[in-house]
């Protein structure tokens, strides 16, 4: 099934120029990175889906580890959880949607200011 990341907006990267190639690239190399060694949790947004017809969702990145305990028994410890739609635009690799009124408008805002401080992503020169 295809899905589209609520609240991300990534048409920079649809624009045909060196920029938004090289942006592009290493969005697509640091999502393969990130969805390679994590377990993945997808979670429907508030807004079904898009004008485009795509399932909108919210796509976690759970890294773990497994421990055993005195008695042998395995479990997994979840070392860190990343909320991919928040990261991308904390790189730089898209912007905040400006129409989303979700329940992450004030994280993914936070997260394109971060990006526009370092001067990273969309924002480099």
């Amino acid at each position: 099934e295809e899905v589209k990341l609520a609240g991300v907006d990534t048409s920079i990267l649809k624009k045909r120029n060196n920029k938004s190639s090289e942006l592009a690239r290493e969005a697509v190399n640091y999502l393969a990175s990130l969805l390679s060694t994590s377990e993945v949790k997808i979670e429907s947004a508030e807004i079904p889906s898009g004008k485009d017809g795509l399932k909108l969702v919210y796509l976690y990145c759970i890294q773990t580890e497994k421990t055993k305990t005195a008695e042998g028994v395995e479990t997994k410890t979840v070392k860190s959880k990343t909320l991919v739609n928040s990261e991308i635009i904390r790189r730089g690799y898209a912007r905040p949607l400006k129409t989303y009124e979700g329940k992450y408008k004030e994280v993914f805002e936070a997260a394109d200011a971060e990006s526009k401080h370092k001067k990273i992503g969309y924002w480099r020169t």
